[in-house]
């Protein structure tokens, strides 16, 4: 009988993101712990799970990603997955979530993309916040 095998997760900042190196197998064992420390980490930060070290994914371990993504949109950061291989592609893409959760074959490419979405979310403080004033147009001279 093989040994359980447990999640790791050790995060670290990286160009303004957090990224999250997860390591084992995502099942219903530590699926809520996972769960609960996205939903921490997703509070202000862009975060970038690094799925590269991830041998298997159940359910479970998919519901966790997906509670990751809702609540970052909802704190209108982002969640974005990167390096998953084949034990986590194949249920992302027979779920459909690939077509939902923000993947990306790296963390680097992953942290680009969190970057620029950053960017284009980001408001133009050197732009006024309402029109200008102008001379009002003078009325028309009466007939």
């Amino acid at each position: 009988m093989p040994l359980e095998e447990s999640l790791t997760c050790v995060f670290q900042r990286v160009d303004g993101c957090i990224v999250l190196r997860l390591r084992g197998e995502m099942d219903l064992a530590n699926a809520p712990q996972l769960a609960a420390n996205l939903r921490l980490l997703v509070e202000d930060d862009h975060v970038v799970g690094d799925l590269t070290g991830v041998s298997f994914m159940d359910s479970s371990g998919l519901n966790a990603l997906i509670a990751g993504h809702n609540h970052a949109h909802n704190c209108r950061t982002s969640f974005r997955i990167a390096g998953a291989g084949k034990a986590v592609t194949q249920v992302l893409h027979l779920t459909g979530m690939d077509r939902y959760l923000h993947i990306h074959a790296s963390v680097e490419d992953a942290i680009d993309a969190a970057r620029a979405a950053h960017a284009a979310a980001a408001p133009d403080l050197s732009a006024p916040t309402y029109p200008e004033p102008t001379d009002p147009e003078p009325d028309p001279a009466p007939a």
